[in-house]
């Protein structure tokens, strides 16, 4: 689909004009062309839109500022293609990673570990084990493996204070399966989530699982 505004833009990302945005539906009902939705948002020059002898999409103008304007969907114009989540600065993953809404993640199916040997294959790779932090993630990455999975969170310092495994931070986001964690056997100070419902079990530390490692996110100096 072309690039849609939806929020606050104030200034063009290109110089020359970019377009094919936005549909004219009824008199002056902009919409989304995605999903006919009513724009939420403008930024129009103070003559338009005009709809001047039919124009029915909207555009960028080089020279004419940063607003926009009604034109002619027949005008053959640059455009912008949107895709789907921002990449948060990464570019792209390396060989055999994955990228989920902006980060990388290499996805183990094709083998089993213990959480120890989880942990240390992959800071091998210049990673840590996958520590979901919101519902979008946990799910996101749930939805792309085909086993259940071992994440990098444990209660193994304290029963009942679950911590990263990377920074011993206090977890701040949880999805647990019903009547879990229950510490069964009194041994259970590691996570797997579910392969269906991407719901949080614990289990023993030293039982063997798939495992998804997350790439380090460093801030620009």
């Amino acid at each position: 689909m072309t690039f849609q505004w939806k929020e606050g833009i104030s200034k063009p990302l290109f110089k020359t004009l970019t377009v094919d945005l936005l549909t004219f539906a009824l008199s002056f009902s902009w919409v989304y062309t995605s999903d006919g939705s009513a724009v939420t948002w403008s930024y129009w020059s103070s003559t338009n839109p005009n709809n001047r002898a039919g124009e029915d999409c909207l555009g960028w103008w080089e020279n004419a500022g940063p607003y926009w304007h009604d034109g002619f969907c027949t005008s053959q114009l640059k455009s912008v293609c949107e895709g789907g989540e921002p990449c948060d600065g990464c570019v792209s993953c390396d060989s055999g990673w994955t990228m989920v809404l902006g980060h990388c993640y290499f996805l183990m199916t094709s083998s089993i570990s213990t959480f120890a040997n989880a942990v240390s294959d992959c800071q091998s790779r210049g990673g840590k084990l996958f520590e979901p932090k919101s519902a979008a993630i946990n799910d996101a990455v749930g939805a792309l493996m085909t086993t259940s999975f071992l994440i990098g969170i444990t209660d193994v310092a304290s029963e009942g204070t679950w911590r990263y495994e990377s920074d011993n931070q206090i977890y701040t986001y949880e999805k647990w399966f019903k009547a879990e964690p229950n510490n069964a056997g009194g041994n259970e100070d590691c996570i797997h989530v579910h392969a269906t419902t991407y719901e949080w079990n614990d289990v023993p530390c030293g039982n063997s699982y798939g495992y998804v490692c997350e790439g380090l996110v460093f801030d620009n100096p």
